[in-house]
């Protein structure tokens, strides 16, 4: 996934030209993505309150095929094209939150790469130079060899390595651009990794681990407040509760601080993101807007993709002999009269089965 890292790198990079500190550098880039999310946010809370309107038909459609899980799918289904829901909407952000976890993994690893503009081969040649040394090779090579050069402690202990090791390699401008490379933010040293037990680098964790905390109890709170928390999804929320805390603080003690510091800020952006989508795009003003949407949909004419979507129904409940879908008397009144009898369309619809599948209908 390291291709991820590319374009996430060439915006680090603008970012810390301007601000030389590589704290503020990922703070700032957080923000920019957040806030360029944000439409999507919106648009999951709309998504939220159009499921919130119609949630009452998808619990009378369980009850009524309670027994029959295959009809419950294709009811539900049915519903959610009738009422425009698409219930992968929801996953979007959740998708983008990962591609961009993954890019940034690759960023903050390699920070000669991606903010400094290293070539491959140089990096390459440093590797294998500190391999001659007794380092044994891990994804922490270019934070190590720019913890060398600044005069760090790296990821192995114990192992002696001066920073005059890379002077046939690195040319003495570049060596000076890592020494004033600015890993420093609030006393900790963000490209390293935390160390477990009571000291400063765990911080981060901390904090980590307590903001998705918040964030789970807020969502939460949010969910019981619009009733959308049904008493079966009530359990696995709870234990999303617990779930994330958990994997928050996992991630910030396994990877470099710095990462931790992004994931962190992406917490604290999406605590606030909560705030304002719950106060602005309240979950009562974004119902009243869904529903006036919804009766205006209802009076136009069905688009292509659904009467498609109709007919594959048809086709299906054909083959498995089942009898044709009734029709509502208020979308059997949008049909256009072309003069013909009950009895008249009964047969002409008879006729056309029988073309497009032969005698085996007729049987």
């Amino acid at each position: 996934m390291g291709f991820l890292g590319t374009p996430l790198g060439w915006i680090m990079r603008f970012i810390y030209d301007f601000i030389q500190n590589y704290g503020f550098t990922l703070i700032i880039f957080t923000i920019l993505v957040r806030m360029l999310m944000f439409p999507l946010s919106v648009k999951q809370q709309k998504s939220t309150a159009k499921m919130q309107v119609f949630q009452p038909k998808i619990q009378k459609l369980q009850k009524q095929y309670k027994n029959d899980k295959q009809r419950l799918q294709e009811e539900t289904m049915k519903l959610y094209e009738e009422e425009g829901y698409n219930p992968m909407s929801s996953c979007l952000p959740l998708v983008i939150n990962m591609v961009v976890l993954f890019g940034m993994i690759d960023v903050v690893y390699k920070p000669l790469k991606h903010l400094l503009g290293v070539s491959s081969d140089l990096v390459n040649q440093a590797t294998e130079l500190l391999k001659e040394a007794g380092y044994k090779a891990t994804s922490m090579a270019e934070l190590d060899i720019m913890n060398i050069i600044q005069g760090n402690a790296i990821s192995q202990k114990g192992l002696e390595v001066s920073a005059d090791m890379f002077n046939n390699v690195f040319s003495a401008d570049l060596i000076t651009k890592i020494q004033d490379f600015n890993f420093s933010f609030m006393g900790l040293n963000l490209g390293t990794t935390p160390d477990f037990g009571w000291n400063v680098t765990i911080i981060i964790p901390l904090l980590s681990g307590i903001t998705s905390l918040l964030m789970s109890f807020m969502t939460l709170h949010n969910q019981k407040k619009t009733g959308m928390q049904q008493q079966q999804g009530m359990g696995m929320m709870k234990g999303m509760m617990i779930i994330m805390p958990i994997f928050s603080t996992w991630v910030a003690f396994s990877f470099p601080i710095g990462l931790g510091l992004y994931w962190t800020i992406g917490n604290i952006c999406m605590i606030v993101t909560n705030a304002i989508l719950y106060k602005v795009y309240s979950p009562e003003k974004m119902k009243a807007i869904v529903e006036k949407e919804q009766a205006a949909k209802k009076k136009k004419p069905k688009s292509k993709y659904q009467k498609m979507m109709e007919e594959a129904r048809a086709e299906q409940r054909t083959r498995q002999g089942l009898p044709p879908e009734k029709v509502k008397k208020s979308e059997a009144s949008e049909e256009p009269d072309d003069g013909m009898s009950a009895s008249q369309k009964l047969a002409e619809a008879r006729k056309r089965m029988a073309e497009k599948y032969g005698d085996d209908y007729n049987d």
